[in-house]
């Protein structure tokens, strides 16, 4: 999430954000560098499936954090807890920060907003724009015209 608030500041750098940007890198560092914390209490096999299963079906509409539990074997509470443990985020985070990513990457491709929400996941277009400002900061016309 560091590296997408990074990202949508850089492209609506003004003169003067030059310390929202230090300040957002440093997040970005720190969330990095405190991942070796975790070295104690390392994730069971089933926890790095998660994230591969999220990858997978973040895209389907209707994607909730049971239905991922259900896929993994687990309870949703064990996966809420050790998922937000170990990657610092919530799976329902995860799932919209992975629809994001792919509406993101298609964006870039210059694909229609509106096919590219239904195939991303999205309910409509307008969901879509609304998830998308939330993550990356920037309206989807604006990031797709940053690839042009």
């Amino acid at each position: 999430m560091a590296a997408r608030r990074l990202v949508g500041a850089a492209a609506r750098f003004a003169p003067g954000d030059e310390l929202v940007l230090q300040g957002l890198a440093l997040d970005l560092s720190g969330a990095v560098l405190s991942a070796e914390e975790l070295d104690e209490d390392p994730a069971p096999e089933w926890l790095w499936r998660a994230r591969e299963v999220i990858g997978d079906l973040a895209t389907r509409p209707g994607t909730e954090v049971r239905g991922v539990a259900a896929e993994l074997g687990v309870h949703p509470v064990s996966l809420a807890r050790r998922y937000r443990r170990h990657y610092r985020q919530s799976p329902t985070a995860a799932i919209r920060q992975a629809r994001a990513d792919r509406a993101a990457s298609l964006m870039a491709r210059g694909a229609d907003l509106a096919a590219l929400a239904d195939e991303a996941g999205y309910a409509d277009q307008s969901h879509m724009t609304r998830e998308f400002v939330a993550i990356y900061g920037l309206t989807p016309g604006r990031y797709r015209a940053l690839f042009r």
